[in-house]
C-alpha cells in the first residue's frame, strides 16, 4: 500500500476504466531553484506542464528548461501576475480592466514566450488566481490560444472554439488531505488536474510528490498525460 496515498490506491484498484491525470505547476519564473527541484521529481517519470509568467521568466531559465529537462510543457500564465482589482478577489485579467489593456497584455505575454520557447510553447492560457473576465476569454483566440485552464467549475464559461482543461485539486489548499482530494476526484470521470505551486512547497510536499508519482506511473489504471496530450486525445488535432 502506498504510504502517502492509500485511499487513492484503493480508488484506482476499484476503477473499471483507466483514469487520466495531469500536473500543472503555476508561477514558473519565480523561485527558479524550487522550480528545478520540482521538475527533477518528474524527469524520466511523468510529464508536468509549467504555467510560465511572461514578464518574470528569464532567457537563462527558459534555455535551461528547454535544453536540460524532459517531459515539460510550457504555456502562458497571465502577463506579470499582478493584481489589478481594487477590491474583492485578486485578478490580473478582471472585469475592471480596460479591454484594450487586457488584449495588449495578452499579446505582449504571448510574444515574449514565443520568443523564449518557440515551437515548444503550447496554445494554453492559465490566468493568475485561476480567474479572468469574459473579455479576456474572448480575446484568447486572437493570439493563438486554444485551451483555457482554470479551476473546475469556473465562470464565465468559455465560448465555442476555446477548450476548457480545468484543474480539480489544489495541492496547497488540500495538502493536509491530499490523498482524499485526489481519490475523490476520480468519481467525477474527468481527467484529474493537480495544481502545484513550487515556490511554496516544502520538502514534505516533494516527498509526497515522489510517492504519488510512484503510484501513478506503476498503476495499470492510472495514466499521467501532458495537457496537450489530453486535449489532442479528446478533441483531435
Amino acid at each position: 500500500m502506498n504510504r502517502s496515498f492509500p485511499r487513492l490506491e484503493v480508488a484506482l484498484d476499484e476503477a473499471t476504466v483507466d483514469h487520466d491525470f495531469f500536473f500543472r505547476d503555476d508561477d514558473a519564473g519565480w523561485a527558479d531553484d524550487d522550480l528545478l527541484e520540482l521538475c527533477n521529481r518528474f524527469v524520466a517519470r511523468a510529464p508536468i506542464d509549467l504555467a510560465v509568467i511572461p514578464e518574470a521568466v528569464t532567457p537563462c531559465l527558459a534555455s535551461h528548461l528547454i535544453d536540460h529537462r524532459a517531459q515539460l510543457g510550457f504555456h502562458q500564465h497571465g502577463f506579470a501576475h499582478h493584481n489589478h482589482e481594487s477590491a474583492g478577489k485578486k485578478c490580473e485579467f478582471g472585469a475592471h480592466r480596460a479591454e484594450e489593456d487586457v488584449v495588449s497584455d495578452l499579446g505582449r505575454g504571448r510574444a515574449r514566450l514565443v520568443e523564449l520557447f518557440g515551437y515548444r510553447l503550447d496554445p494554453i492560457f492559465t490566468p493568475p488566481w485561476n480567474r479572468c473576465s469574459h473579455a479576456t476569454i474572448g480575446a484568447l483566440q486572437s493570439i493563438g490560444i486554444e485551451v483555457l485552464s482554470r479551476d473546475r467549475g469556473s465562470l464565465p464559461k468559455s465560448p465555442d472554439g476555446i477548450i476548457e482543461l480545468p484543474v480539480a485539486v489544489d495541492w496547497i489548499r488540500w495538502r493536509d488531505s491530499i490523498d482524499e482530494a485526489i481519490a475523490g476526484s476520480i468519481a467525477i470521470g474527468e481527467p484529474t488536474g493537480v495544481m502545484l505551486h513550487h515556490e511554496v512547497m516544502d520538502q514534505s510536499d516533494l516527498e509526497k510528490i515522489d510517492d504519488l508519482l510512484e503510484l501513478l506511473v506503476n498503476h495499470p489504471r492510472a495514466k499521467v498525460r501532458s495537457m496537450m496530450q489530453l486535449v489532442r486525445g479528446r478533441h483531435g488535432g
